[in-house]
């Protein structure tokens, strides 16, 4: 199956990947150390996102305490109030963002059909730049509480192809895994997802982990090892200034 373990290699495998640790953060969370590795902007040309060369990749470096979803590649989870202690803590970094991609039975008018799907932060879209082709993205009016924000934006690929680019796909709703959740938006041209040959339908606040069951389980617990994060650098910020001294 596919997963995120397939887009690790595949940044690997890519002859324009450069694996450079460019920081090191110790953010509270025990022996763990967090550093992260810049994606080459050849990996990225074709995502429409702002600035690729700016992205950077978590990876953990050092012991892991707690449980790790094993479907993933475990150098690149993290716990959910990691990626907090991440967003809040890193000075320089504009943005950081986390994401999760699962397996989904998605429904609509009856015809279901099994698609990726990811879960993902409230400020994804915003920090990587992608805009929306119609309706709105995901905001932190989405994700505010566990629980919270049965919506769902769809893939610009994902709309074409099952929709025919139809904007009256907007305000519809759509099953996913048996969750009902109001589709509000279709994100830009040419933008599926992060991960490298991976296309995602449907992107989903991560607020909504427990019901749609997506794999995850103590999502608010330190210990509990699931979701990817990635950060954009500040501008005039570069890898040498960023390295720790």
């Amino acid at each position: 199956m596919s997963n995120f373990r397939y887009m690790a290699r595949s940044f690997r495998r890519n002859p324009g990947f450069t694996a450079i640790a460019v920081l090191s953060m110790a953010l509270g969370i025990g022996a763990n150390t967090a550093v992260f590795s810049l994606l080459d902007q050849v990996t990225l040309r074709s995502l429409p996102v702002r600035h690729p060369e700016q992205l950077v990749l978590f990876t953990a470096n050092g012991p892991r305490r707690g449980g790790v979803n094993t479907d993933y590649d475990s150098d690149f989870a993290f716990s959910y109030p990691m990626y907090v202690d991440f967003r809040d803590r890193a000075p320089d970094l504009a943005g950081v963002i986390g994401w999760f991609p699962f397996a989904a039975s998605l429904n609509l008018n009856g015809h279901t059909e099994r698609v990726r799907a990811t879960l993902v932060t409230a400020n994804f879209f915003d920090v990587l730049g992608v805009k929306n082709a119609i309706g709105r993205l995901i905001t932190a009016d989405d994700a505010r509480t566990m629980g919270d924000g049965p919506v769902a934006v769809l893939s610009y690929g994902f709309w074409q192809k099952r929709f025919g680019g139809d904007p009256g796909v907007l305000n519809r709703r759509v099953l996913i895994n048996g969750q009902s959740l109001t589709v509000v938006g279709v994100a830009g041209r040419g933008f599926d997802g992060v991960a490298v040959g991976e296309a995602c339908a449907a992107f989903v606040p991560v607020t909504m982990a427990p019901q749609l069951e997506a794999g995850v389980e103590e999502i608010a617990s330190r210990r509990s090892m699931w979701i990817n994060v990635i950060g954009r650098l500040k501008t005039g910020v570069s890898r040498p200034s960023a390295q720790p001294s």
